[in-house]
């Protein structure tokens, strides 16, 4: 069987609970206790607030104030969930572009605050081991058309999951969740180039990674679907430390402890997917269908270092 490779880290991670594709919403590991990423969370909050302040006292582009002040709503006030703490390195992004543009025009008392406080939230982020991973993975280079076809992508893999046959297997927060991924995407960083593109490009990244991991998935199931035995056990590998958190039963009524999951699921999914598991491989493939005429193809194309591993499962699957 081709090797699929592992998911990597990304607002879209998805993880299977009995015959249902969804994403964790909980909130995610921390180096720091539940307590201290909220108070740190609060500082950094306040160093932007009275950075705001002291901006709207100057002479700065006005556009600039509007698009700080949506930060500082946005931020979390407790843990955070994947999703909100990779959008919070997305605009860590959009704030770096614009610091060449502080350090030459704002007035010189303002800059080196505006510095500090991306090095605050910079700080801030490195307490998350997931966004160290995804910050650590340099990543295609991605050019301002691909970051646009890219949200075009996004949006088509979210009607893909939505399709008859498709969606009964999957929790319509994933499409949400690309959706929402792609129009941020479009929004971060506003009318300033400066800010927009290198947010554009890494938001880019961060649905690129999402859609590769939903492919990953599919592909996994689909390629298992004529052996039952192989399909729980692929299906297990993908049942990671959120899964653990958010499933009391894998659909199966068999009940688990959190910590007694990895121990016993591998029988009750056998006899899980001997009968439903033809239904879930059926809908991954109808998944990865629907993927090959148009997005399947671009994606091995412009970014091949994601991609190239689909190719053989597509030509075993007899697609191309």
């Amino acid at each position: 069987m081709p090797a699929i490779p592992a998911g990597r880290p990304a607002t879209v991670e998805p993880i299977l609970i009995g015959e249902i594709v969804t994403i964790s919403r909980a909130p995610i590991n921390a180096d720091l206790s539940a307590s201290d990423i909220a108070a740190a969370l609060t500082a950094l909050k306040s160093r932007f607030e009275r950075l705001l302040g002291e901006i709207e006292q100057a002479n700065i582009d006005p556009r600039f104030p509007a698009i700080l002040r949506d930060f500082i709503d946005r931020l979390p006030s407790s843990g955070p969930d994947a999703a909100t703490v990779l959008d919070m390195g997305h605009e860590l992004a959009a704030l770096r572009g614009y610091e060449p543009i502080v350090i030459e025009e704002w007035p010189s008392a303002l800059s080196p605050r505006y510095s500090a406080a991306l090095l605050a939230l910079d700080l801030t982020l490195k307490k998350f081991p997931k966004w160290k991973e995804f910050a650590a993975e340099q990543g295609p280079s991605v050019t301002p058309e691909q970051a646009e076809t890219t949200v075009i992508l996004s949006h088509v893999v979210a009607d893909d999951l939505r399709a008859p046959g498709i969606a009964e297997h999957v929790d319509p927060v994933v499409p949400q969740t690309l959706d929402a991924l792609a129009e941020r995407s479009k929004e971060i960083g506003g009318g300033i180039a400066q800010m927009h593109q290198p947010a554009q490009a890494e938001a880019a990244r961060d649905q690129l990674e999402s859609v590769n991991n939903l492919l990953k998935l599919a592909a996994s199931i689909a390629l298992a679907a004529n052996n039952l035995g192989n399909l729980a056990s692929s299906a297990l590998k993908h049942l990671g430390a959120p899964a653990k958190a958010l499933a009391g039963t894998v659909k199966t009524g068999a009940k688990y402890a959190s910590d007694k999951m990895w121990e016993g699921a591998k029988e009750p999914l056998d006899n899980f997917f001997k009968e439903s598991g033809k239904k879930l491989a059926s809908s991954a493939v109808a998944f990865l269908k629907l993927m090959t005429p148009f997005a399947a193809g671009w994606l091995m194309a412009e970014f091949p270092t994601m991609f190239s591993w689909l190719k053989p499962i597509l030509q075993q699957l007899g697609w191309l």
